[in-house]
């Protein structure tokens, strides 16, 4: 029977036959969501509590880290049951505290070589400003950190640092309530 010969019960045959695997797959996905659900419930506890004590834990091995710093002059880091831990620079940072004034400054100061110096949106370009001396900084009142030594853990596992970096984030630690009995 070709598409032109049909009447209405065709049609509403040919929809009955196509609402079955519609149906079944409505229903396949209700019960996948139920059990994603479920995984979720199951070990969301665990991964809060478990997120709170790795967070009390960096705190104690950063502290250590700090207070022992002789101890990674060379090599600068280690890696103790596959975690690097150590110390690397930080980047250098600028903080530009009042933007607007900035800008102005820097127009003023550097009124050939602005472009380089400020976006087009008028903000100012933090990558350029390594270029200028601490004079030149302060004059348009810039104020540069140094580079620094900041402590290094890592898991071999970035994905699991990632993971837990964003757990931790998303639920902060003081609103957690974490059932003890559940761990």
């Amino acid at each position: 029977m070709s598409n032109s010969e049909m009447d209405i019960t065709d049609i509403q045959q040919l929809t009955k036959e196509y609402s079955i695997p519609y149906n079944q797959l409505q229903e396949y996905l209700s019960q996948m969501r139920e059990d994603i659900e479920s995984v979720r419930k199951k070990y969301l506890g665990l991964i809060k509590t478990t997120s709170v004590e790795i967070a009390e834990k960096v705190d104690i091995l950063q502290n250590a880290i700090l207070s022992n710093s002789h101890l990674f002059e060379k090599p600068r880091t280690q890696v103790f049951s596959g975690m690097k831990v150590g110390l690397q620079l930080k980047k250098e940072s600028y903080k530009v505290p009042d933007e607007e004034r900035t800008i102005k400054l820097i127009e003023k100061h550097f009124e050939d070589e602005k472009e380089f110096f400020i976006d087009t949106k008028k903000s100012v370009k933090k990558s350029a400003l390594k270029e200028l001396s601490d004079d030149e900084l302060e004059k348009i009142k810039v104020i540069k950190s140094e580079p620094e030594d900041q402590v290094v853990i890592k898991s071999a596992d970035d994905i699991v640092n990632k993971m837990i970096d964003a757990i931790i984030k998303s639920t902060g630690a003081d609103d957690i309530k974490v059932d003890t009995k559940a761990a």
